[in-house]
């Protein structure tokens, strides 16, 4: 169950980062510190790994056979990820709803997936 729910998390963790990313002027200015404040440097390659890291996992579990050839179906959805990271580098005030819309749009792939036997 653990590695089944990888490629959610790491979406999940990009909208997350996404989110601590944009405001990290306001955290700074509050003297809050965040892990996306320390890893600022690095921001662009934390979020787009995070989200190739799902995909990656998704089919490695279906090669490894823990996940059936139907979850593959949710990797179409990498497609919304160039324009996800172009938005993340123009610093898009909306990037953690966007990235959220595709953890939305994978899982609900993704979860289907699973339902077919």
């Amino acid at each position: 169950m653990f590695l089944v729910s990888l490629p959610p998390f790491f979406i999940m963790l990009a909208i997350i980062y996404a989110n601590n990313y944009r405001d990290r002027e306001y955290d700074a200015k509050a003297r809050i510190r965040t892990l996306a404040m320390m890893t600022a440097r690095y921001g662009y390659q934390i979020y787009l790994g995070s989200l190739i890291t799902a995909y990656i996992i998704n089919a490695l579990l279906v090669i490894m056979g823990l996940l059936p050839y139907a979850s593959l179906a949710a990797i179409p959805t990498a497609a919304l990820i160039p324009g996800l990271t172009r938005a993340f580098k123009s610093g898009a005030h909306d990037i953690d709803a966007r990235t959220g819309l595709l953890y939305t749009i994978y899982c609900l792939v993704y979860g289907i997936s699973l339902m077919i036997p």
